[in-house]
């Protein structure tokens, strides 16, 4: 179902499409008797699941009245689907900004300040947003400057007890997206609290001052491992002009311990602040950053790219939203299951492409004609005779000729899976151990979910397969 420009829903005036998913589409509409514009996430999936996560975002979304959250001010049925009416932010997300080009130090401590701000006030709440990434913060273009503003709460958690419809949170189910959750996070998403985001914020703060996240990897195994293990590089080596106080608070947000880190959004502002106070006017933000945000929003594709498994850092927040909360989805085929609303492997997932730019065109000079003498006939040389065949050797009586022996390798299994299987490029099937050398198909079952990958068996070399059942996949090493 996709409202056409002009539609009718209840009050309002569909105007044209801002983004649309696999699960949601969001519309640009019009208060019909104001006039006024909002953002309309309509629901696309039957599913009752991903329905209920769009209601329960709602309901605490709405409780949540911030300058810097993005605000809900109605639910609505559309032809029997679910939707969700937002404040219309007309400016460009966080992730876009990064990638055109990012911020001075004055202006990422203008938005760094607002965004600890709407995360204070979720906090205060006792709400986890479960979900924090510059994909899901917007910049606002006001005449003050951009002012950031936090959205997507469809994987929050209200308290301890999941109130407002998310019982359907199991333990031990990964949600959020890796890049940036916590390590606890990566164990549970069930039994974390508002440190969860703390962590989140350190590394949304050091991206936004360095340019880069603090944890990258060439796959989920290694990206795990430096978030386990809190390895990143200090800040202030790669800007050595990073006041102190920002390096603390970004210091103490990635404290794996958690009895060690930062306790809460408001103690994590207080550090960032240091002794110094902001106006939080948008003096900070330079005429080029303005400009940029104009052209972003202004050209912004108004549907959703097609699919494509090139990495970007994020995604605008609409071309997913919410609306995809509670399903579970593999991540850059490593079947990790992620059950996000917008949430993508930072790093590691789907992403838009960019059209090329269209090439310039090449003038030629125009060639000297060059006189090129007529060649003359030559005569074709004739083949010398191939040297016949020497004759074979006699076979010595009684003895049998021995066909080499196939060259072999072996496999070994670490961790746990509930079967893994070779596959020969000519469909032959072997268990782990010793096989003859070759690239083979090694399928992984965890549960109902079998992982493929592609490994190569080197003759007298043993190949090394980690199987992880939290992840549901497997890789060699």
């Amino acid at each position: 179902m996709e409202l056409q420009p002009g539609a009718k829903i209840g009050r309002f005036v569909v105007k044209s499409v801002l983004g649309k998913g696999g699960m949601a589409t969001v519309y640009l509409v019009e208060h019909s008797e104001l006039g006024t514009h909002f953002a309309l996430k309509v629901i696309d999936l039957p599913s009752k699941m991903v329905r209920d996560r769009l209601k329960a975002e709602g309901q605490i979304q709405a409780q949540l009245v911030h300058p810097n959250i993005v605000r809900v001010f109605d639910t609505i049925e559309v032809d029997g689907c679910p939707g969700l009416v937002l404040e219309h932010v007309d400016g460009p997300a966080l992730d876009e900004m990064l990638e055109a080009g990012g911020f001075t130090l004055e202006e990422a401590d203008h938005l760094v300040q607002g965004i600890l701000r709407g995360v204070r006030a979720a906090h205060q709440r006792q709400l986890v947003h479960r979900d924090l990434k510059p994909g899901n913060i917007l910049l606002a273009r006001t005449p003050e400057g951009l002012v950031p503003k936090i959205t997507d709460f469809g994987l929050a958690k209200v308290g301890d007890t999941d109130r407002v419809s998310l019982s359907h949170t199991k333990t031990g189910q990964v949600m959020g997206t890796p890049a940036y959750m916590a390590p606890e996070q990566f164990k549970s998403a069930k039994d974390v609290d508002v440190r969860a985001d703390v962590w989140a914020l350190g590394v949304l703060l050091y991206e936004l001052v360095t340019g880069r996240r603090p944890f990258t990897g060439e796959d989920l195994f290694e990206l795990h491992d430096q978030v386990r293990l809190g390895v990143y590089p200090v800040p202030s080596t790669l800007v050595p002009q990073l006041p102190e106080r920002m390096e603390a608070a970004i210091r103490s947000a990635l404290t794996c311990e958690l009895d060690q880190r930062c306790p809460d959004a408001a103690t994590l502002l207080a550090t960032w602040r240091g002794t110094e106070e902001s106006s939080m006017t948008g003096a900070a933000f330079r005429g080029a950053t303005l400009e940029r945000a104009r052209q972003i929003a202004d050209h912004r594709p108004r549907t959703a790219p097609p699919k494509s498994t090139t990495t970007t850092a994020g995604r605008p927040w609409w071309v997913l939203g919410g609306a995809a909360a509670g399903f579970a989805f593999a991540v850059a085929g490593l079947g990790i299951a992620v059950v996000t609303g917008i949430a993508v492997w930072v790093g590691l997932g789907a992403g838009q492409v960019d059209e090329p730019a269209p090439e310039e065109p090449t003038h030629l000079e125009p060639a000297t004609e060059v006189q090129v003498p007529t060649p003359q006939p030559v005569a074709e040389p004739v083949a010398a005779p191939e040297p016949a065949p020497p004759p074979p050797k006699p076979a010595v009586p009684g003895r049998v000729p021995t066909p080499p022996a196939a060259a072999t390798g072996k496999v070994v299994i670490r961790g746990e899976a509930d079967r893994v299987v070779l596959v020969s490029a000519s469909g032959a099937t072997f268990s782990p151990g010793t096989v003859p050398a070759g690239v083979y198909r090694l399928i992984a079952t965890f549960g109902e979910v079998d992982d493929a990958k592609t490994i190569s068996v080197v003759p007298g070399q043993t190949t090394e397969v980690i199987c992880s059942p939290q992840f549901k996949t497997c890789r060699a090493r």
